[in-house]
């Protein structure tokens, strides 16, 4: 089992296979903000940008999802501590570092004036153009573990050719030949049209089988490039990528859309993603797990469906995660930061209005049209105070009568429909007074700690 600990400078226990993986060079696009250091010990992340602090997350086969923190000059690792000879899974693993940037305190003031305005992200993006806050604030890596083993990325793997010797077990077919002539690149300086299928890539072969595909990129290095060449002022000239795979050994098996003069990879799909994990319907619903989104943005799960609003610090607020989840038990809003404790909730089958809050600020409980600023309706209108430890009191209205009891059922105190108002303890009215102006005691009464009258 994988533990966080928070500790000066993140710790997650892992095994000795585990830890090569911070070799692994970050995603293609993603600017440097950290180098990977191995050691005997563990695998310590150097940040090489100036930072606040940070979280760094680690995720991999049978739903790991390891996360920790780290603090102002510190910087993230994995340590051996504590391993009881425990291998990690073999399969595809993410890791991701995210930093706070370092800001000054008239920099927080200009974010927290802005920040209703929602001109906070707009300070952000104006300071990092200028260089006062690192560009990136995060950066990614994958890696693979194999027979418990860790594959890193300290090498590229070579395209085949026909000059390799493992060309021809690696095709079915046989190469054309070829002339004498030099052989050079071909410029048609006209339209092309084909009449079939296109094979490109330097492992396409003579005789390639198609089947249905119409083009095929064919070779250990996928991508296809869009490199706009236009000059001209206003034009737009940016650069985009679709790339298939990592180049890096122990890279990831996933499809991305590069931004390739931002530096940054704004989409990407793992191998091994769930059927319809993100789904686009034709009237605009977003799906996900379900390729029948019936409303806005559904999200279908087998087990409490959740959706994390996580502020990981980035813009100079305080870190803070919040989950809003729901399964058979209740809807809930998770405080992920403090406990995980569930500070909101409510239970199927909850009836209608059981809270509304209307546009004036007043609140309903079991009505949509509260009259006051707290309205309690229904069939047995109660509410209660409880302090830890003590007795709980009852406030409620039952048979046209206000009553606050200790338990529920007793009448400490109580006022009836035509006024009058009395005291005492399970419908024994030792004290009494009446809208004429009656009043009835049962006992005696005291003046100066003294007894002066009794009835």
């Amino acid at each position: 089992m994988l533990k966080a600990r928070r500790t000066r400078g993140l710790n997650l226990v892992l095994p000795l296979a585990f830890l090569a993986c911070l070799l692994c060079a970050p995603l293609q696009g993603e600017a440097k903000i950290a180098e990977a250091n191995l050691s005997s010990l563990g695998v310590t992340l150097q940040l090489v940008v100036p930072h606040a602090g940070g979280t760094l997350s680690v995720s991999g086969p049978q739903g790991l999802m390891q996360t920790g923190s780290f603090d102002k000059g510190e910087s993230p690792s994995f340590s051996l501590t504590g391993q009881k000879g425990g291998m990690a899974a073999d399969g595809q693993y993410t890791y991701e570092v995210r930093i706070n940037p370092v800001l000054s305190d008239a920099q927080r003031e200009q974010l927290a004036a802005g920040r209703d305005s929602g001109a906070s992200q707009a300070l952000i993006a104006r300071w990092q153009e200028a260089g006062l806050i690192p560009a990136e604030l995060a950066q990614t890596g994958y890696f693979q573990v194999v027979g418990g083993a860790v594959v890193t990325a300290s090498e590229l793997e070579p395209a085949l050719s026909a000059a390799s010797p493992d060309f021809a077990q690696a095709t079915t077919a046989t190469i054309a030949p070829v002339g004498t002539a030099p052989e050079f690149d071909q410029q048609i300086l006209d339209d092309l049209i084909v009449d079939g299928s296109a094979c490109i890539g330097q492992d396409c072969v003579n005789g390639e089988s198609f089947g249905f595909d119409t083009i095929r990129l064919k070779e250990n290095n996928l991508r296809i490039r869009f490199q706009d060449t236009s000059n001209s002022a206003s034009f737009p000239t940016r650069d985009w990528q679709i790339t298939a795979n990592d180049s890096s050994n122990g890279g990831a098996n996933k499809f991305s859309i590069d931004d390739i003069d931002g530096g940054r990879t704004p989409f990407t799909v793992e191998a091994g993603a769930r059927t319809n994990a993100l789904y686009v319907e034709a009237d605009g619903d977003i799906g996900f797990g379900t390729a029948n989104p019936v409303v806005d943005l559904h999200v279908v799960q087998g087990n409490t469906p959740t959706l994390r609003l996580e502020q990981d610090g980035s813009s100079g607020f305080t870190p803070q995660t919040w989950d809003v989840a729901g399964n058979e038990a209740n809807f809930f809003v998770r405080d992920a930061t403090n406990g995980s404790e569930l500070v909101f909730r409510i239970q199927p089958g909850a009836p209608q209005d059981s809270l509304h809050i209307a546009s004036t600020g007043k609140v309903g409980l079991g009505t949509s049209s509260p009259s006051t600023s707290l309205h309690i309706k229904g069939s047995n209108p109660v509410f209660s105070l409880e302090e830890n430890g003590q007795d709980r009191w009852v406030f409620r209205t039952k048979d046209n009568q206000f009553r606050i009891s200790k338990t529920g059922t007793s009448r400490e105190f109580q006022i009836d429909a035509d006024g009058t108002v009395w005291m005492g303890a399970n419908g024994n009215a030792y004290f009494k007074l009446t809208p004429t102006g009656d009043l009835y005691i049962s006992g005696k009464i005291y003046s100066n700690n003294k007894e002066v009258m009794t009835y």
